[in-house]
Formats: structure tokens, C-alpha cells, sequence
């Protein structure tokens, strides 16, 4: 009997603090807007850092970055979640 009460004790702790679909809305708010002000300011801006390099060996060397970042996790994180 007091294994049953734990474990609805237990249930009740979790589902306590289980965020509802007003803090999502709030998240997604918070996120939205400054991605919205940068584009905005991105998009505005006559003079924006060359980024693409048609003839060279790389031609977009900013994305080297996040290939790595993801050649990382396939190779080591990836095999241990699945």
C-alpha cells in the first residue's frame, strides 16, 4: 500500500512543474521577436561580409563550423542514443 502512495506521490511531483502551453507561447514569443529584429537588420544592411567564394576550393568556408560540429555528433554521440 505505501509503494502505491510513493509512486502517486512521485506522479503528482512530476506532473507539477510540467510547463503548459502558455510557457510555450511565451518561449517561442522570445524567440521569434529577436530573430525577427536581426533578419530585419540583415536584410536592411547595404554592406554585408562576403560569405561565398565561387572559385575557391571551399566556396563557403563559414559552413565548415557546423559541418564539423555535426560530423562530431554523428560520429561519436549519435551511435551511443541509438
Amino acid at each position: 500500500m505505501s509503494l502505491n502512495n510513493e509512486s502517486n506521490e512521485n506522479a503528482r511531483k512530476a506532473n507539477q512543474y510540467r510547463p503548459g502551453f502558455g510557457f510555450l507561447l511565451v518561449l517561442a514569443t522570445m524567440i521569434s521577436i529577436p530573430t525577427y529584429m536581426l533578419m530585419d537588420v540583415a536584410v536592411a544592411s547595404p554592406n554585408l561580409p562576403v560569405t561565398q567564394f565561387p572559385g575557391a576550393w571551399i566556396c563557403r568556408p563559414w559552413d565548415l563550423p557546423a559541418f564539423l560540429f555535426y560530423l562530431i555528433a554523428a560520429v561519436f554521440v549519435l551511435p551511443k542514443v541509438y
